[in-house]
């Protein structure tokens, strides 16, 4: 769901969660195997980047948040 420019933040934010919880989502359950070994093999790809960047990114953090100190 994209930003509506005509709208102010409250008002796209109420846009945003009526629309959520509104659509209809995918139960894991209803997934065939070939699905969920794709969805395991993604999820893990995301862990290890996660795993490589947090560190790098908690050390930026703690950087500029000495510099704004």
């Amino acid at each position: 769901m994209k930003f509506i420019s005509a709208l102010n933040r409250h008002q796209n934010l109420r846009v945003w969660d009526e629309y959520y919880s509104s659509s209809h989502r995918t139960e894991y359950s209803s997934l065939n195997e070939s699905e969920k070994t794709w969805l395991r093999k993604f999820n893990e790809l995301l862990c290890q980047i996660e795993d490589k960047f947090y560190p790098i990114m908690t050390a930026k953090h703690k950087k500029l948040q000495a510099r704004v100190a």
